[in-house]
């Protein structure tokens, strides 16, 4: 829901500065929202500040491009906010490479690729008996997918067509790199002294 409305924010900023010359602020903007929860009725259950902190969201990225420091905002995609999200609570968001996974077509229990059709509902595996509903049997090789790539090394890099890598990851980098100069270092120093 908050992808919605971050890009329906942009989508907002932009259309009235094209159309009618008119630029469209942060304060503009979260003076509405009583007015949109009334429209769309779902983002009742959401908090305010949840809404303002989407907005405002929003408004850094057009000070960022204003400022010279970013391009122009983009819309966002699920996955892209998903990764947001989960960075901001603590998490991590691992995007899982389906085509080389292949999660519904693969066994959960012994890894076997078996081609089903989309009218297959039901895994079933002739490797090893493994039966269980097609969409549960994708979501189980997933996470067994995911928890591997937690279990490798820190600083191993997710297969995903995007270079996205949780914030433990990323540290894990970080140390290596910073361990790494200092170990080169004290190597120079020995050498020239």
């Amino acid at each position: 829901m908050h992808q919605a409305l971050y890009n329906a924010a942009l989508y907002n900023r932009k259309t009235q500065y094209q159309k009618f010359g008119h630029s469209v602020d942060y304060f503009e903007q979260q003076n509405c929202l009583p007015a949109f929860k009334e429209v769309w009725t779902e983002y009742k259950a959401l908090g305010s500040q949840a809404l303002q902190a989407t907005l405002k969201r929003v408004d850094l990225a057009f000070l960022r491009f204003f400022g010279g420091l970013g391009g122009y905002p983009k819309l966002k995609t699920i996955s892209k906010m998903l990764a947001y999200k989960s960075d901001e609570a603590g998490g991590f968001y691992l995007e899982s490479p389906t085509r080389q996974l292949k999660p519904s077509q693969r066994c959960a229990k012994c890894w076997e690729l078996k081609p089903k059709t989309l009218a297959d509902r039901v895994h079933i595996c002739q490797h090893c008996g493994h039966q269980e509903d097609r969409d549960v049997n994708a979501a189980q090789v997933n996470l067994i997918w995911a928890r591997g790539q937690e279990l490798s090394s820190p600083a191993a890099e997710s297969p995903s067509s995007t270079s996205r890598g949780s914030m433990k990851q990323l540290g894990a980098l970080k140390r290596q790199k910073l361990q790494a100069s200092s170990e080169a270092e004290i190597t120079r120093r020995k050498l020239s002294g």
